[in-house]
């Protein structure tokens, strides 16, 4: 069988992590056998368009590392399809029905019916009736059972008279969801229907309309949802949803599509770490599992950290540039300075594993930047003791008249100035750290105070002192 799949979104704007997963596992499934992977985007219904909707899809499975092979425009990347450009498909369709007796014209709006009130307009068809302005179009119910055997959930079977005589066209003209994908997965002749399980219910309304045009089913693949780490349905309340602001705070796409690949899918063996070309040599329908999967960030970023590894200093570094310049803290037409350059390697190496994702450069190395830097009111312990307080004055008056500035000279400053107040190196290195960037773990004390540099140590530390008075000073 020459696989054929498809991913068909609506154009909303917005890209949440269900649906990208959705269509990771549709490309993993055709790249894995050889097949086709379609791009669809189904935006017949205009209420839920949103202008450059589309740009948001196309560019989100871009970054990701996901391409598509076919569609109306050759020009590459190919297509996508676009459902309101089939309108006249889907209108010969449903006259080919309406005149086999399969469906009939329903009144009932255009005659001011509730939407809700009972339909009687299947006795009012006649022969010779074909889709009109104005009028909507509904299913004649064969009634009976719709059966299917799902790839991923087993057995299926369904009552159709629960469906009742479900709208195939509505008055405006325009098909629902579940008409038009029937028509387009039979013109493209799609081999496998891989979607989320909430359209799992739409699957017997579709298989009514296999029948009743004798065209041949799909398989179907239904992928149980994505959870958050509380077991709810995964929402902005877990962090973010969309693609695109996990792509925003710095993300690596492989990672992440390495990440989604594992919701829900249970690879050979225990590895985790598979770049793109192993999870579709490894990808399997039958190997995705029934119940929903969970998505937890620090999963995620524990993957993205090791990706990180693989990245060269340069690669490194532009990610730390992108994440500065995004929060304001960097001006981008400084990025081509080689001296700037030079500092921003030298504060992703001296991060390390802390700097395990873009954005989080932000988090850590913001006080590398600034001029100032704010002391959370719960540190001021650190500046509290008069011999402590002795020992950062003076180790800010030599780090400002320091003749050498290496790491191993400013540690016989800090050392010098603990051992001439009294005291061991670490209340004067902890207060150092606290004063210089607000924060109490991060990289060496020594790398910390080179990178800030003499005159803003020096001048932080004695800010750090007016702020927070000495213990006595408080009583």
């Amino acid at each position: 069988m020459n696989v054929r799949v498809r991913f068909a979104p609506s154009p909303t704007g917005y890209m949440h992590v269900g649906n990208v997963r959705t269509a990771l596992f549709n490309w993993l499934f055709a790249r894995g056998q050889g097949g086709v992977f379609i791009l669809r985007i189904e935006d017949t219904d205009q209420q839920r368009h949103v202008e450059e909707a589309v740009e948001v899809i196309t560019d989100g499975l871009t970054w990701i590392g996901m391409d598509w092979d076919e569609g109306p425009d050759i020009e590459g990347p190919y297509g996508p399809y676009f459902q309101s450009e089939r309108l006249d498909l889907y209108h010969e369709h449903v006259d080919r029905l309406i005149a086999d007796g399969g469906a009939y014209l329903c009144y009932c709006e255009a005659e001011g019916a509730a939407p809700e009130s009972e339909c009687h307009c299947r006795e009012r068809h006649a022969a010779g009736d074909s889709l009109s302005p104005g009028l909507a179009v509904r299913l004649v119910n064969p009634g009976g059972r719709s059966e299917f055997d799902d790839i991923v959930g087993g057995h299926l079977s369904f009552e159709n008279e629960q469906f009742g005589d479900y709208i195939l066209v509505k008055s405006d003209g325009t098909p629902t969801y579940n008409f038009a994908n029937v028509v387009d997965d039979n013109a493209m002749r799609v081999t496998h229907v891989i979607r989320g399980d909430d359209h799992v219910s739409n699957t017997p309304r579709q298989l009514m309309l296999y029948e009743k045009f004798g065209y041949e089913r799909p398989k179907f693949a239904h992928l149980p949802q994505i959870l958050g780490p509380d077991g709810a349905r995964l929402s902005k309340r877990h962090g973010a949803a969309s693609l695109t602001e996990y792509r925003d705070q710095g993300f690596l796409p492989e990672a992440f599509m390495n990440y989604l690949a594992l919701l829900g899918w249970s690879p050979q063996g225990e590895r985790e770490f598979m770049p793109p070309e192993e999870l579709v040599a490894q990808f399997h329908l039958e190997d995705v599992r029934k119940s929903p999967a969970q998505f937890h960030i620090e999963k995620l970023v524990s993957l993205n950290s090791m990706y990180m590894e693989t990245l060269e200093p340069g690669e490194k570094r532009r990610l730390a540039s992108d994440a500065l310049v995004k929060a304001g803290i960097l001006d981008a037409e400084s990025l081509g300075d080689p001296e700037m350059e030079s500092y921003l390697d030298d504060i992703v190496e001296a991060l390390g594993n802390r700097f395990r994702y873009g954005a989080q450069i932000v988090e850590f190395g913001a006080h590398f930047f600034a001029d100032e830097v704010t002391i959370p009111v719960d540190l001021a312990s650190y500046f509290a003791e008069d011999d402590v307080r002795c020992a950062l004055a003076a180790a800010a008056e030599s780090f400002e008249n320091a003749p050498e500035w290496t790491e191993d000279a400013i540690e016989s400053i800090v050392r010098g100035s603990a051992s001439e107040a009294g005291l061991k190196a670490a209340p004067l290195i902890h207060g150092i750290r606290v004063a210089l960037s607000g924060m109490t773990a991060g990289p060496s004390l020594f790398t910390l105070v080179r990178l800030v540099g003499p005159a803003r140590s020096a001048d932080r530390i004695r800010r750090a002192l007016e702020t927070f008075p000495a213990a006595a000073e408080r009583k």
